[in-house]
């Protein structure tokens, strides 16, 4: 995958002020223009084909946050991004903003730090995330507004029928896929973010993720794998921890973590399945 950062010093947009009622409007570097409302909650799952992100640009950010954006627009192979401010004051190990392409060709996630105002480019991106997270030193940190627009053209070999969810309640549950009796499709790429209860992180607290199987393809052909998230090290998976990479041998499976947690199911190109289900909880971090 290709990732290219241009900053530059002239002006980033183009805000044309609302008068007589009329929607404020947004232009970017690439003369998109968009009208509000714009996205200004703490995470989500996004799937236009362009909009922009506002998170509290003009006011002072608070300590451990968490937010999450999954971007996933229809025939997408990639994304440009247009940081059109940026008030951030990155630490390494507490504060940041970082951008991961998921693919279905690869078992890692390549991610690019946001540091400045400025265009990205995500080339081999078909599912994008956009991390956000604060540490307990938030300095002068204000936020950030960014256009993403997708970049279309070629096969991005994930299927249309995976889906995206980012979570951040006390308590759930999501059957995958959602009908009773039904199963999913080949080449799916689907994320499953599990941040803390109101996108604040609490060190009292822990999350507990479950996994059931209902049944999938033998021979990890279809498979899940889990991905850790910390200040210090962003999103990381390591398949000799025991039971961070889920196969058809695996009936059910749980991980408790005191930060965010994303699993990634991916299916080939042959035999279908039943899928799984997935519970999560907010425990008392000593719960045992």
């Amino acid at each position: 995958m290709q990732i290219s950062i241009n900053i530059s010093a002239v002006i980033f947009a183009t805000f044309v002020a609302s008068t007589c009622g009329t929607p404020t409007k947004i232009q970017s570097r690439n003369h998109t223009v968009l009208e509000e409302p714009q996205y200004v909650a703490c995470g989500g799952v996004l799937t236009a084909s362009s909009t922009f992100i506002s998170y509290k640009p003009a006011t002072t950010i608070s300590p451990n946050e968490r937010c999450v954006w999954t971007i996933r627009s229809p025939d997408a192979v990639g994304y440009s991004l247009d940081i059109l401010t940026f008030a951030l004051e990155p630490q390494p190990g507490e504060t940041g903003l970082t951008a991961s392409c998921l693919r279905n060709n690869s078992i890692s996630l390549s991610t690019v730090d946001i540091k400045a105002s400025g265009l990205v480019s995500l080339n081999a991106c078909p599912i994008l995330i956009l991390t956000f997270f604060s540490g307990e030193n938030i300095l002068n940190s204000k936020g950030f507004v960014i256009i993403y627009e997708s970049i279309s053209g070629g096969n991005s070999g994930v299927s249309q029928n995976s889906l995206q969810y980012v979570t951040n309640g006390e308590k759930g549950l999501i059957r995958y896929p959602s009908t009773v009796c039904s199963t999913y499709t080949n080449f799916e790429v689907s994320s499953f973010v599990f941040t803390p209860p109101g996108n604040k992180y609490n060190p009292a607290r822990k999350s507990l993720v479950t996994f059931t199987l209902n049944s999938f393809e033998g021979n990890c052909f279809d498979n899940i794998r889990v991905f850790r998230f910390s200040p210090s090290s962003g999103w990381t998976h390591n398949e000799s921890i025991a039971g961070d990479y889920i196969c058809d041998d695996t009936e059910m499976e749980s991980w408790a973590v005191d930060d965010m947690l994303m699993l990634i199911f991916r299916s080939d190109s042959s035999i279908t399945s039943l899928g799984f289900h997935l519970t999560y909880n907010s425990l008392p971090f000593n719960f045992d």
